[in-house]
């Protein structure tokens, strides 16, 4: 799986199975390094600032992070500002047919 080759770049050249199997790691690993530079925000921001951020639009407006909300639902949940959020990344394509 290379970040670059978006699914529908490459599916010409996929059978159907070998698609949806792609299409599905591909999702899955876009999810997995939103999450590490989400948390890497967190950490960086806790380290700053002395207290975890209260929110991922924080985050975005002060620490650059990116989201992809169009493909993606982003979980973002503060208990408390010295408690380190719990964040969850969920492909929005997981609860679709994907092929």
């Amino acid at each position: 799986t290379h970040v670059e080759l978006d699914p529908e770049q490459i599916q010409s050249s996929l059978s159907k199975d070998q698609y949806r199997l792609y299409k599905l790691i591909w999702i899955r690993f876009l999810a997995t390094q939103m999450a590490n530079a989400i948390d890497r925000a967190v950490v960086t921001c806790y380290a700053i600032e002395g207290s975890y951020p209260p929110s991922l639009a924080y985050l975005e407006k002060r620490y650059g992070v990116q989201v992809d909300r169009e493909h993606y639902t982003i979980e973002y949940s503060v208990f408390g500002s010295n408690v380190r959020p719990a964040i969850q990344i969920i492909p929005k394509e997981s609860t679709e047919n994907n092929g």
